[in-house]
């Protein structure tokens, strides 16, 4: 079968995975673990009591897994995917398969990215954006560690692609955007509620096209069901909390982790504006100059919001990433790229209108120039 430019997109993502699967296939000694990466090793116990809870009809220790600010949708992902070998006594793939499995999220994230694109843009520019994602050494760093970062960003931008299959009808892919943002904070990260901007603007644009009585009961009735169904969805994928026990260890991790995000994790070390953007977005994910050109564009978009309603569902997405990079850039003091990446591939989503608005091969190439040059070979 020949390569088309319907399919490139599977040999693309097929070779990714088999880079992630050489990546993960390395540094799987188990006594070693907890000096290579001490998380990983509090994880792989965590699996395994989770996975002896099991087998010993144990439902408490199926719920005492490492940290409770991540889904325990998360936890049984992973946990299926080690269990065959915690049965067989396979250390080493225990040790790999949470890794490879971060890689599938990060090719399904760029998958995502891909789908979203060709709703507007042709294959050429589609295709670059999916090549702006390639040349980030974070996608490549985010896909190797075994943390829910990348979990959480699939599912936000499956949220954002049936908000903008919606495109402001409230029909059933609004409900399944709402769905799949709730999955994203109960099922993924409970970080990505910094992204509540996204429903709520995206409702609000009913009232900020057409301000008057019966768009603001419209808006406040669609707000509190979203409200509603967003924490029904935390509270059923994390079923633990519903317990004292549960809520109380859910609780005061939440609160170590707000205290750790102010702290720099306890080091009471403060993390400059210029740490984060050139320790962060330049060496992981943009290129400076791409970076700065982007964030201009979209106070730029914002400005011309209801200028082309065919593009105004864009609105609520850079609304909800310039929120969250404000939040992170100036209320988090942590210089951590998987904090990022969430915000990272909604910005990504930008640069849709943007190839649309300047529709010109020649800068394509200057954006994908700089980018090469950029936070990938740093």
């Amino acid at each position: 079968m020949s390569i088309t430019k319907d399919n490139l997109i599977y040999v693309i993502m097929f070779v990714l995975l088999a880079v992630f699967a050489y990546m993960d296939y390395r540094y799987l000694d188990l006594e070693f673990l907890a000096y290579t990466n001490g998380d990983e090793f509090m994880q792989y116990h965590s699996l395994l009591r989770m996975y002896e809870g099991i087998i010993n009809f144990n439902i408490e220790d199926l719920f005492r897994f490492d940290s409770y600010v991540y889904g325990f949708i998360w936890h049984l992902i992973n946990l299926i995917v080690v269990a065959p070998f915690h049965m067989i006594g396979d250390t080493q793939m225990a040790i790999f398969m949470p890794r490879f499995l971060s890689g599938v999220f990060s090719v399904l994230c760029l998958f995502m990215v891909f789908k979203i694109a060709r709703l507007f843009l042709d294959y050429l520019y589609s295709y670059g954006i999916v090549f702006l994602v390639i040349f980030m050494s974070g996608f490549y760093i985010e896909g190797y560690i075994f943390k829910p970062n990348v979990f959480q960003a699939l599912l936000l931008l499956v949220s954002c692609y049936f908000l903008i299959k919606d495109n402001f009808e409230f029909s059933k892919n609004f409900y399944f955007g709402i769905l799949f943002f709730g999955l994203s904070a109960g099922a993924a990260k409970i970080q990505a509620i910094m992204f509540l901007p996204l429903i709520y603007v995206y409702i609000g644009v009913v009232f900020l096209r057409k301000p008057n009585i019966s768009n603001f009961r419209f808006v406040l009735k669609y707000g509190i069901f979203s409200t509603l169904a967003i924490i029904f969805i935390f509270i059923i994928t994390n079923p633990y909390i519903l317990h004292p026990r549960g809520f109380g260890a859910w609780w005061w991790l939440f609160m170590h982790n707000m205290q750790s995000n102010a702290t720099n994790h306890g080091s009471y070390i403060d993390v400059s504006f210029s740490e984060k953007i050139f320790g962060v977005v330049d060496f992981y994910y943009f290129e400076i100059i791409v970076f700065i050109v982007i964030m201009v564009f979209c106070l730029f978009f914002l400005y011309r919001f209801n200028k082309n309603k065919n593009l105004d569902v864009f609105f609520p997405i850079i609304c909800s990433m310039l929120i969250s990079f404000l939040y992170l850039f100036f209320f988090v003091n942590k210089a951590w790229s998987g904090y990022y990446i969430s915000s990272i591939y909604l910005c990504l989503l930008a640069f849709i209108p943007f190839f649309i608005m300047f529709n010109s091969k020649k800068l394509l190439a200057l954006i994908l120039l700089l980018q090469m040059g950029g936070g990938s070979t740093k």
